[in-house]
């Protein structure tokens, strides 16, 4: 954007002193007045390019971030669909490991009452021996 505009001051005073007079300096008047207009045209053509491509840009990246949110959102969804599955899942397991826990501790109490109760009986039944072979 270069001015092509040049303003030749002793011409310009010639030309008001001579014939042409007050005409001549609405001449320039007239030519600064259009290169104004044109720098201006162009400072508003190159101005709206540039607006127009920041705009464009701005709506691909607004485009990219919803995209990447949408993605996100969707992952995120399906992972805490895994994990409540997978906490079913355990929940599941250690509830039968804690039946079968249960069902063990049953049988290991009751075989260790019967051991108990064997072996009062046999412990009586030793000593009441040794009792007996010591008085014979």
């Amino acid at each position: 954007m270069a001015v092509q505009y040049s303003l030749d001051v002793k011409k310009l005073m010639t030309d008001l002193r001579g014939d042409k007079g007050v005409a001549a300096l609405k001449d320039e008047a007239e030519k600064i007045r259009a290169e104004l207009k044109k720098l201006s045209a162009m400072g508003k053509t190159e101005a709206s390019s540039r607006l127009k491509s920041i705009e464009a840009r701005y709506v691909k990246i607004l485009n990219l971030l919803q995209a990447a949110q949408k993605d996100l959102d969707k992952e995120m969804k399906n992972t805490v669909l895994v994990a409540r599955k997978t906490a079913k899942d355990a929940e599941k397991v250690l509830s039968s490991y804690k039946k079968l826990a249960l069902k063990e501790k049953s049988k290991f109490l009751a075989a260790f009452s019967k051991k108990q109760s064997v072996k009062k009986a046999t412990s009586k039944k030793t000593t009441k021996k040794t009792t007996a072979k010591a008085s014979n």
